[in-house]
């Protein structure tokens, strides 16, 4: 995968963290990233819920490693295909699977959740 390709699936800003990553980070992100335009929703739903948890135990550890932040962009980014996909408009504010993902990991911690956002392009 080249670097324009993985750029396109992280984001602008998550590809500047990309490149700050340690090489073993790296590597396993360019194996995971590619991996989540093929997950069902539910499966991806799931996945983006484990990421989004890892991401709020390494920010309570004050850990160092770019891994946790570079993926939970990658979800972000794929559940705004995701959601463009099932014919929202790019600008939409509806939830879409990672702000469920999110609220699912936050409930999971026994915090309260992201109120619900309707949808804003009248498709939902």
């Amino acid at each position: 995968m080249t670097d324009e390709m993985l750029a396109d699936l992280l984001g602008p800003s998550a590809m500047l963290d990309f490149k700050k990553a340690t090489e073993a980070e790296r590597y396993r992100i360019r194996s995971w990233v590619p991996m989540l335009s093929t997950l069902t929703d539910e499966a991806f739903l799931r996945t983006c819920v484990d990421v989004v948890s890892v991401g709020a135990v390494s920010e309570s550890r004050r850990s160092l490693d770019q891994e946790p932040y570079i993926k939970a962009a990658a979800c972000i980014q794929e559940a705004k295909r995701r959601h463009e996909g099932a014919s929202h408009a790019s600008g939409c504010r509806g939830d879409d699977l990672y702000k469920q993902a999110f609220n699912q990991a936050m409930t999971n911690f026994g915090l309260t959740a992201d109120e619900s956002n309707p949808c804003t392009c009248r498709k939902g």
